[in-house]
């Protein structure tokens, strides 16, 4: 297998839509109307259980490997942001989240809301910032 650098997803996907590439790695909102379509075949997804959009793929975990990868977006604020502003914005942010609105957007792009407030999300940027950084260094890539 060799690496096609593109500049970002859509190009990746224009790539092997034409043929210019054999595979790609994409979220399953960015795939799934290619896949409705019968332009791609979905392989594997790299969550801990199977996606809701896709039940019949199975997981890199099913097929006998240990690895699970997320494509995740986070907030973030200045390390010095006030305590009750911090909190305020956690406030919102959470409401606006769980918003029969949002949840409705996040539908409509096939994504599913996994929702972590401030100290669950810390927890989570440990966890994967490891498992990261031990596949880099697996690969040779980075010396640890």
């Amino acid at each position: 297998m060799r690496h096609l650098p593109t500049n970002g997803g859509g190009p990746a996907i224009t790539a092997i839509l034409g043929n210019n590439a054999q595979c790609t790695t994409q979220s399953v909102s960015a795939t799934l109307p290619h896949i409705k379509a019968g332009k791609l075949r979905p392989l594997v997804v790299f969550s801990a259980t199977r996606s809701k959009e896709l039940p019949d793929v199975p997981t890199l975990k099913e097929l006998g490997y240990d690895t699970e990868y997320y494509l995740w977006v986070g907030i973030f604020a200045p390390k010095a942001t006030p305590e009750p502003v911090v909190l305020t914005l956690r406030d919102a942010i959470k409401k606006a989240a769980h918003s029969d609105q949002f949840r409705t957007s996040l539908a409509n792009a096939a994504q599913e809301l996994a929702y972590l407030d401030g100290p669950d999300f810390q927890k989570f940027w440990d966890v994967d910032g490891k498992r990261t950084d031990d596949a880099v260094i697996s690969i040779g890539r980075v010396q640890g």
